[in-house]
């Protein structure tokens, strides 16, 4: 490469607007007619039947070249219809568009590739025009030694492989992220159904922990009343949990409720798990209000009579067990209903129908 010509590729890439200046006119004369003769083209046709510029002289047919001009800071990108209409009429080797900021290079005998836009082969700032890199692949193409002997058109060829070689690897690196997070997720899921079984296990194991307070408490209190006196305070009886929203009371007695308040989101992003999966948590302090694992019972609501059960047990859990099960199933229908239902507030499950054999849902009044 000719030091000289290097020196006005580095000018150019140097030139502030003012010198290139705003027009469509401006940014042909000062930028790219200056960058066309680096590469060897004297003698252009000018505005060639509305064409900015047509490279065609003593040229094979096949080595033609088109330009487009556009307005110093207009976008290119929107501006490509008078380039592919240009490209189609006259079936050049090279497209190409600039404005003062960048040169676009299309190549649009590209077998098989549409839209036109994608048969960009080089996107150039200006400022790097000063790079010999970029230097000897647009000498390649666009040399008038190179159009003139057909070396244009195979380093077009060799360009566009390059171009098919890339995108085939892009896919690969997509379709085997694609692979690797489908058995990502697989895995998650796996997890996250163990993590639900351990919860409902720890569950079951802090209700066997309070259920053994209860029994020790009682087997104590049996020893001194048969005893005649009062339980020592050394031995204070540990009183179960009250349910949420009140104290203590029988379960199943008409006119008795429960309240619940619907937690927040666990973790990350998402809804919470009660309007992701339509589940409502139950408390292991109110789950004997709610009757057995897997017993279904009728539940009154605002849209109508559905079916409610306690679910989320242990595999081999038996139907019926009065403390399995961490969450009410079946209310499907009504919490979508509900689409005001946010974290913190709280709902109420009331007997209507002893012993537990109807209740009501229903939203408390904030």
């Amino acid at each position: 490469m000719e030091e000289d010509i290097k020196k006005i590729l580095g000018n150019i890439a140097a030139h502030q607007k003012h010198v290139i200046g705003d027009s469509e006119e401006s940014v042909k004369i000062n930028f790219i007619v200056p960058v066309l003769e680096c590469f060897g083209h004297t003698g252009l046709d000018f505005e060639y039947k509305y064409k900015d510029i047509i490279i065609k002289r003593s040229l094979p047919n096949y080595s033609k070249v088109i330009v487009e001009t556009k307005n110093y800071d207009k976008d290119i990108n929107k501006e490509l219809q008078q380039l592919e209409r240009y490209c189609k009429e006259e079936q050049p080797l090279l497209g190409i568009i600039a404005n003062g900021h960048e040169i676009k290079i299309f190549s649009p005998s590209w077998r098989f590739r549409t839209p036109f836009r994608n048969t960009l082969i080089y996107s150039i700032k200006r400022e790097n025009l000063n790079d010999e890199n970029i230097i000897n692949s647009v000498e390649k193409i666009l040399s008038i030694d190179n159009l003139k002997s057909g070396k244009a058109k195979d380093s077009v060829i060799e360009r566009e492989n390059e171009i098919e070689d890339a995108e085939q690897k892009i896919r690969g690196i997509k379709e085997k992220f694609e692979i690797d997070a489908e058995e990502l997720n697989d895995k998650i899921d796996d997890l996250n159904k163990k993590i639900e079984v351990i919860k409902s296990q720890i569950n079951d194991l802090n209700t066997q922990i309070h259920d053994a307070k209860l029994n020790r408490d009682e087997q104590i209190r049996g020893i001194w009343d048969k005893l005649g006196l009062p339980v020592p305070d050394l031995l204070p009886v540990i009183p179960p949990d009250p349910p949420l929203g009140g104290e203590p009371h029988q379960a199943g007695q008409a006119g008795q409720s429960v309240d619940i308040v619907l937690p927040e989101r666990k973790r990350g992003d998402g809804p919470p798990s009660w309007r992701k999966f339509y589940l409502i948590p139950l408390p292991k302090r109110i789950r004997s209000f709610i009757p057995g694992y897997e017993i279904r019972v009728p539940v009154e609501t605002d849209i109508g009579e559905l079916e409610m059960y306690v679910t989320g047990a242990p595999e081999g859990t038996q139907i019926g067990d009065p403390s399995a099960g961490s969450y009410i199933k079946g209310v499907i229908k009504w919490i979508k209903s509900h689409t005001e239902l946010r974290p913190g507030d709280m709902i109420r499950f009331t007997v209507i129908e002893p012993p537990r054999q109807r209740y009501r849902l229903e939203v408390v009044e904030r």
